[in-house]
């Protein structure tokens, strides 16, 4: 701001007091134009500050922006292999899902089959019961008879031997009666009735 002033004259020059007021008013103006220009540089300082500020953010934007960009373009790859997939898989299960109607249907058809083998079965496998119960039995029959054969064998043995030595017995006796009534004829005619008997006792002729 521009000042203008205009001095009174004085005997060897211009007044000093004008002169004095005028330094100090171009002074006052140039403190106040001072402070003017440092409060505007304070808020260009400020005013960079923000922008500075701002393109940081503005950098940090477009960092999470890149980034969110890579992840979405990810993402897309990611959903189109998956797509894909999806694909594969509708196609395993439409193949899967045919199988087993093929499946099926063959089940329909052996069910009676299947019913038909297990009566079969069923069959065979009582009479395999039935014909092991009855060869158990007759196992169990045989065993029996056998020890019935046995005890009878037994019993009949000890009834020989028990009359063997019953006739071996009395043979000896006569054997030994003849031996010494040797010599007396009158008494053979007996001894010969003894031993007959005991022959016909014995089953002997």
């Amino acid at each position: 701001m521009a000042v203008i002033q205009q001095f009174r004259t004085a005997v060897r020059g211009f007044n000093r007091q004008d002169v004095q007021d005028y330094i100090e008013q171009l002074a006052a103006v140039h403190r106040q134009e001072t402070a003017e220009l440092r409060k505007q540089l304070e808020k260009s300082d400020r005013r960079i500050q923000e922008l500075e500020e701002t393109a940081s953010n503005i950098d940090a934007m477009a960092a999470e922006l890149a980034q969110t960009r890579t992840a979405l373009e990810s993402a897309d790859q990611m959903v189109s292999r998956l797509r894909g997939e999806l694909s594969q898989a509708d196609a395993k299960l439409s193949v899967a899902k045919k199988e087993m109607e093929r499946l099926q249907t063959q089940i329909a058809a052996l069910e009676p089959l299947a019913a038909g083998y297990q009566e079969i079965r069923d069959r065979a496998a009582n009479v395999e019961l039935d014909a092991h119960q009855k060869a158990q039995a007759a196992v169990n029959e045989a065993k029996t008879e056998v020890e019935r054969i046995r005890g009878d064998t037994r019993r009949w043995l000890s009834q020989v031997m028990e009359e063997y030595s019953t006739l071996r017995y009395g043979l000896d006796g006569v054997l030994e009666q003849i031996q010494i009534l040797a010599k007396e004829p009158e008494k053979v005619a007996e001894l010969d009735k003894t031993a007959k008997k005991l022959r016909l006792q014995g089953g002997l002729k």
